[in-house]
């Protein structure tokens, strides 16, 4: 018997991939991006990895988290963005909004040793579909809250399905 649920659950697990590539272009897509990240106000460079998740058409969910290498001591931020798209051509324009984490350890200071602070971000981008599974990001991303910082992110996606 236990093949028997085992055989099942492999064939349901097909079923719904394979019924989850029947949705429509957006609604349900994945992306996985990766990027390289700079702050034109803080001098930071990074590492983005980010997921993309299509919560309906042309609407999307997208959580990042970043790696920084600051002169001295260690920086990240994790970003819960949400994108909308305005084109689905090969060349596609989105809006942004979200909100952002920004942690950095200091060394040597004993005055300021550790830094969080949160931000909303507003921002736009444009993808360039390369092929069907392969494309370039561009993104600006501004951060009102502090101190109007902008961000500068370009990378490449890999589109699963």
């Amino acid at each position: 018997m236990n093949i028997k649920i085992k055989y099942l659950f492999l064939g349901s697990v097909m079923w719904i991939l394979l019924s989850h590539n029947a949705f429509g272009q957006y609604q349900e897509q994945i992306r996985l991006h990766y990027s390289n990240e700079y702050g034109l106000g803080n001098n930071l460079f990074g590492f983005n990895l980010v997921g993309e998740y299509f919560l309906i058409d042309n609407l999307s969910f997208a959580p990042s988290a970043t790696i920084l290498f600051p002169a001295t001591g260690k920086a990240s931020a994790f970003n819960f963005n949400a994108r909308y798209y305005f084109t689905e051509e090969d060349i596609q324009l989105y809006g942004l909004a979200g909100y952002g984490i920004f942690r950095r350890r200091y060394e040597h200071n004993p005055e300021l040793n550790f830094d969080n602070r949160g931000s909303i971000n507003l921002g736009a981008g444009v993808l360039y579909k390369i092929y069907d599974e392969i494309g370039l990001n561009f993104e600006i991303k501004v951060q009102p809250q502090n101190n109007g910082e902008v961000w500068l992110k370009l990378g490449m996606l890999y589109y699963i399905n």
